[in-house]
């Protein structure tokens, strides 16, 4: 990927699964290995380095499933899918998968643009009690942004102007 003239790399893998295969001798570790990025490029994994996820009911894992979802949405920054993706897995699945991801991207990137009619990304409870209790200057522009919106204040927007 990076010979490639890109602007970003994106590298996600739903494949932290227990190992199918019969034991023999020594157990493999299970899950995958942690890795460093280079730069621009994102790797994202289904479950934490060193950890499997569950097997998922039906054809699609949950991770997938809440991955498809948040891209959908447009409009969101790469941190805010995966944020939210992390999030909905971790409801979904009660806890027992966690997703992963690191990032050395600088580069503004969405994966689709939100459409000018369509409604403000909603904001989990958890995400809300956040916005309205950190100072919107520890926020990046983006999120200081939505924090205002979601403290609906006039001193939230004086501190983001």
């Amino acid at each position: 990927l990076a010979g490639l003239p890109t602007k970003v790399n994106i590298v996600v893998l739903d494949a932290a699964r227990p190992n199918p295969f019969p034991k023999w001798k020594e157990p493999l570790a299970g899950g995958l290995a942690l890795v460093d990025p280079d730069p621009n490029m994102l790797i994202a994994f289904n479950a934490a380095p060193g950890t499997v996820a569950p097997e998922g009911k039906g054809p699609y894992g949950a991770y997938a499933q809440a991955l498809a979802e948040m891209i959908r949405q447009g409009g969101l920054s790469l941190d805010d899918v995966f944020d939210r993706t992390r999030l909905r897995v971790n409801e979904v699945t009660q806890g027992a998968e966690v997703p992963w991801n690191a990032s050395k991207i600088v580069t503004p990137f969405v994966f689709f643009d939100r459409a000018a009619d369509a409604p403000a990304p909603k904001v989990s409870e958890a995400d809300s009690r956040s916005n309205r209790t950190r100072a919107i200057r520890d926020f990046n522009a983006h999120d200081a942004y939505v924090a205002a919106l979601d403290r609906d204040t006039m001193r939230g927007y004086e501190d983001f102007l």
